[in-house]
């Protein structure tokens, strides 16, 4: 291991420089970044730190530290943070001199004086030094006491990780410390391209504020890099939106993701409620059952039920109206009529009287129901100047090298005048978008 050091039991050895050594590049510890010396217990999950004295009064808890240590021969560092400090003083355990404390407030010269510090590390990484490299490595047996500890600033992290540089992507930085947080985020290609070689999931989870949707973002500029990953946003809120629009709200964290797109050179589309168009007769009968339009009419859902088993069989295959032209004056005739004809009412209603009320309540104020019910409902299913759902899932499933970061902003706050919107047509839409991935991918 080079100069200082010394063979010990257990095929580990001490090392009290952390001399440049010709196999692992040059990494220095100084005696200012020395902060505490391996103590007694330790782990190889939770290394005891003896806090130095001059390193006592500093913050050391999230602090990112590192050793050095012998193991098969072979140099290794190993990475990890401080995730806990005790303060201890043998002579203040004794029971005169706590009860003479607790009368005095503090003992000359014990208070003060006799304190000593442990700290707790938590094993991160660990690398070996091979022909000029950091390797990866396991960290499998626990360095002698006395091992110094030092403070691991950006450009240790550097060092340990300079092959990786051009895959490295800073998320932020380690909590409760400002070293910079280095991460790699992979595609999900070959892995003889740099790929992860299979799909994997990450989930988000805090309390509203922690900074999810933040988290988010960075996540999303991560992968921005790879051209030929696709990127799909549900945007429930119309942040994501905002951002991948270049527009700067009020968040404290800024992130433009339209800037971070267009340095790695990843084309973004964003699609609003109104450039999309609802392509399914499955999804206008869930509509219907659900809206407001068939609600007036038949006010409990039984009635409901029956009504649509009638107009599922009967509204398109009689009328030839197509999902584009159901915002049309004559669709909602069609049903109208459908509604109105006593043969249908007879699958309805059983009694004349209850027909008769039907039909009474279809003829009256036929122009508001069809500007306040049905023109919403058909705007949904409107083709001109709109992508259709099928059309946007394709490009980011067959986009080639260059593939879009897709944002679907389903904010209620954006939807046109007089199209209907509601909770429902969120989750329908979702469930379409996810139900086409699927598709396709089958």
């Amino acid at each position: 291991m080079g100069t200082g050091a010394s063979s010990q039991p257990g095929g580990a050895a001490r090392v009290d420089r952390a001399n440049p050594d010709a196999a692992g590049g040059v990494m220095a510890m100084d005696d200012k970044a020395r902060i505490a010396t391996i103590g007694s217990p330790s782990r190889t999950t939770a290394i005891t730190l003896e806090i130095l004295a001059g390193a006592a009064k500093r913050k050391l808890i999230g602090e990112l530290v590192w050793f050095e240590f012998e193991q098969d021969g072979e140099p290794h560092r190993a990475l990890g943070q401080i995730t806990e400090v005790e303060l201890s003083n043998m002579m203040l355990e004794l029971s005169p001199m706590r009860s003479l404390a607790r009368q005095r407030g503090s003992i000359n010269p014990i208070s003060g004086m006799q304190d000593t510090h442990k700290g707790i590390m938590s094993i991160g990484a660990t690398f070996v030094s091979r022909a000029a490299r950091h390797e990866q490595a396991v960290m499998g047996t626990v360095p002698p006491t006395g091992t110094y500890v030092g403070m691991a600033n950006d450009g240790v992290i550097d060092t340990l990780l300079s092959q990786l540089r051009d895959k490295l992507f800073y998320l932020g930085r380690f909590y409760e410390s400002e070293t910079r947080m280095p991460m790699r985020f992979p595609h999900f290609g070959d892995p003889s391209t740099g790929g992860a070689g299979e799909a994997y999931h990450i989930g988000i989870y805090g309390k509203t504020g922690s900074g999810k949707s933040t988290l988010a973002k960075m996540l999303l500029a991560a992968y921005a890099r790879h051209r030929s990953m696709s990127l799909l946003v549900l945007d429930p809120s119309g942040e994501f939106t905002q951002s991948a629009r270049g527009e700067v709200g009020n968040e404290t964290f800024r992130l433009d993701l339209k800037s971070a797109c267009n340095s790695a050179g990843k084309p973004v589309q964003v699609h609003d409620l109104k450039d999309l168009v609802l392509d399914r007769w499955e999804l206008f009968y869930e509509l219907v059952i659900d809206s407001k339009f068939l609600r007036v009419f038949l006010p409990t859902s039984e009635k409901r039920d029956l009504a649509m088993e009638m107009i599922k069989e009967k509204f398109n295959a009689k009328s030839k109206i197509t999902l584009s032209q159901l915002h049309g004056r004559e669709a909602f005739e069609v049903m109208i009529n459908l509604l109105s004809n006593e043969d249908n009412q007879v699958h309805i209603y059983r009694t004349k009287s209850s027909r008769d009320s039907l039909t009474e309540s279809l003829s009256r104020d036929k122009d508001g129901t069809y500007d306040k019910y049905w023109r919403p409902l058909g705007l949904l299913f409107k083709v001109e100047g709109k992508t259709k759902i099928t059309d946007v899932i394709r490009e980011i499933c067959e986009g080639g090298e260059d593939r879009p970061l897709v944002v679907i902003n389903l904010a209620q706050k954006n939807v046109p005048e007089g199209m209907m919107w509601n909770e429902s047509i969120k989750a329908i839409i979702i469930r379409r978008v996810l139900g086409e991935i699927t598709r396709q991918g089958e």
